[in-house]
């Protein structure tokens, strides 16, 4: 009798247990102001796992005497075509998926097909779209000069052949608002631009010395920032305040879809870890994070880190959230298209995941090597169910 009431309490016990676990992985649903919101437990329904990777591509543009291009910056269709462009230069040069040269794109000069600016590239169908501050020029896949026109706003991210991100800010005293903005327009049709406002927010990306209208560009782990991503595929906007664990989901009409939400302590940091943060950019600039004109940022930062670095599309609908968990560190969250958390991602020792661009079968991102940027291409191994096989 003694050994079954062990048993009988043991039992109920693991029965407690099955239902603790259930209730940590069940997601909430609210409706909000007619606004969806998916509410996610504090834990990923699958788990944390290190992300396991391989390299697949190199390609080191310094090896061909024609390419001059002293920063790199890139982009990448599903099929592997590539070109690599720079942030700073009016030059840009196409690869084939196997890392074989194709020839250069665009060129220097005030004519059809010609940048005055440095120029982002863009694969959209069987076209390429070159976007610098004040123009759109279409080509064909071959570099092949087609069409272009006019910008009337400066795209902060280009989602596809027809709409894009902007930024907009009014002083006011000595505040700065920031309004992000949504722009469609048709590049055969001069002059239709339409846009729609998705967040605002005021002194967004700087930190400002207090009673004064000097600002210091801030940075991603701490500065209240927008972060914005596009997925063309599924034709949605992922945008939001960084401070805050909250995802807006938007169609390309500026509608919210759905609002993805998660349990999220913002994590305390101190003024030494403001100096960590902030060191690089100082130095950069010819300054030592000794100066007297540091104090004053160590003063005014955040006591916490944000919440949100980044966010990125990624195949078949899933959203990769980078989760700050401590100074300049991350993990990456990983979201099915329906907005539940199904992992955490621990990145791969040494290797940067910031500037990137996944794909299929993986991501792409701006390495060095030898002293030198090169572009390289991952397999992800270990997380077949958004990745591939």
């Amino acid at each position: 009798m003694i050994k079954d009431s062990h048993w009988l309490i043991l039992g109920i016990c693991l029965l407690g247990l099955s239902w603790n676990l259930q209730a940590q992985e069940k997601i909430e649903i609210k409706e909000i102001d007619g606004i969806t919101h998916i509410i996610n437990p504090a834990n990923p329904f699958k788990g944390t796992i290190k992300l396991e990777v391989e390299p697949t591509l190199t390609i080191n543009p310094y090896d061909r005497p024609e390419i001059g291009l002293k920063t790199i910056r890139f982009s990448r269709d599903d099929t592997g075509n590539l070109i690599l462009f720079s942030g700073n230069q009016v030059e840009a040069h196409r690869f084939s998926a196997k890392g074989n040269y194709l020839g250069p794109l665009g060129k220097p000069g005030q004519g059809p097909g010609e940048f005055i600016q440095a120029f982002k590239a863009y694969f959209f169908g069987k076209h390429i779209y070159a976007f610098s501050p004040t123009k759109v020029a279409q080509f064909d896949l071959d570099g092949k000069y087609l069409c272009e026109r006019r910008l009337e706003n400066y795209p902060i991210l280009v989602i596809d052949e027809g709409h894009y991100l902007a930024g907009n800010q009014t002083q006011q005293g000595n505040d700065l608002t920031s309004i992000l903005r949504l722009v469609s327009f048709d590049i055969l049709k001069p002059g239709n631009e339409k846009s729609v406002d998705l967040l605002k927010g005021v002194n967004i990306g700087y930190i400002k010395m207090p009673g004064s209208q000097i600002r210091f560009a801030g940075d991603k782990w701490g500065t209240a920032n927008f972060f914005y991503a596009g997925d063309l595929n599924k034709k949605r906007i992922y945008v939001g305040l960084n401070t805050a664990y909250r995802i807006n989901v938007k169609d390309f009409m500026g509608r919210t879809l759905f609002i993805i939400e998660k349990p999220h302590d913002n994590v305390r940091i101190s003024k030494k870890d403001v100096e960590f943060i902030f060191r690089s950019q100082f130095e950069k600039y010819g300054f030592s994070a000794k100066d007297g004109n540091f104090k004053w940022i160590q003063d005014v930062y955040p006591d916490h880190l944000a919440a949100i670095k980044d966010v990125f599309p990624l195949p078949n609908g899933f959203i990769a959230v980078y989760r700050i968990v401590k100074p300049m560190v991350y993990e990456i969250d990983i979201f099915n298209q329906d907005g539940r958390y199904l992992y955490a991602l621990i990145p791969p020792p040494g290797i940067r995941m910031d500037n990137i661009q996944f794909h299929v079968m993986g991501f792409s991102v701006i390495e060095t090597q030898d002293d030198l940027y090169v572009y390289r291409e991952y397999r992800i191994k270990n997380v077949p169910e958004v990745f591939g096989r």
